[in-house]
């Protein structure tokens, strides 16, 4: 979502804050005040979203939303590694092992103890399972950080306008750390990271002059993020 607001934008921030739709928000310079991201259950849940409560919170002037298709490209630090088989065999990986798999991605943040509940399981058992499958590898525990204060990375957010030639060209690019294919006025959206605001610059103007599908490209410069992905926070 790209959200255009009028006055002290600590309004709007506050109230993202406080939705549990919203899990991705940032500052930016361009034509969008904010650009974030929300989910839903549906398109129709969406929808309200945008008209019941996202149009009308405090100082919203107008917004736009693109909804995600399909994630072409993640970011290679976050990509969780494949395991080989012989670890699993290893490990003696049984059913109650895919059971607790289950049970964490659908509640990461989740106690052993409430845990061991859910799969009727004493927590002793749980716990060491749980650790024995970190350490191999088979769970991996991610911290989201905030670059721009952490590395003091350069960060934009990339607005593609083009046809399927653009894809491989954009997921090529070492910079463009996030690819999403995308429906309305955009195709695809991306995020981007480089050491430099000059970094930002070259980048636009390579895939602008590019004869590879890509038809029109805005970039937005990230000034603060106020709401890390998923909600974590440091």
């Amino acid at each position: 979502m790209g959200v255009v607001t009028s006055g002290s934008p600590e309004q709007f921030a506050a109230w993202a804050q406080e939705q549990p739709d919203v899990i991705h928000l940032v500052r930016t310079l361009g034509r969008f005040t904010f650009f974030g991201e929300f989910v839903s259950k549906d398109d129709l849940q969406a929808h309200r979203f945008v008209c019941e409560k996202l149009q009308s919170a405090p100082g919203v002037v107008s917004v736009e939303c693109w909804p995600m298709l399909q994630v072409e490209k993640w970011r290679e630090d976050t990509r969780s590694p494949s395991v080989d088989q012989s670890i699993l065999n290893e490990l003696g990986w049984s059913d109650d092992d895919r059971e607790l798999l289950r049970e964490l991605s659908a509640s990461p943040r989740i106690q052993f103890r409430e845990l061991a509940e859910r799969l009727g399981r004493p927590y002793g058992v749980v716990r060491r399972r749980a650790m024995a499958l970190l350490g191999a590898g088979v769970v991996r525990s991610t911290i989201v950080t905030n670059e721009l204060l952490v590395d003091h990375s350069h960060l934009g957010i990339l607005l593609v306008k083009g046809d399927h030639r653009a894809k491989p060209l954009l997921i090529a690019q070492p910079a463009v750390t996030i690819v999403s294919s995308s429906t309305g006025s955009y195709q695809f959206l991306g995020e981007v990271r480089t050491q430099s605001r000059v970094g930002l610059a070259v980048l636009e103007q390579e895939l602008r002059m590019s004869d590879d599908g890509v038809n029109d490209v805005e970039l937005l410069i990230q000034v603060a993020v106020d709401k890390l992905p998923a909600s974590f926070k440091l």
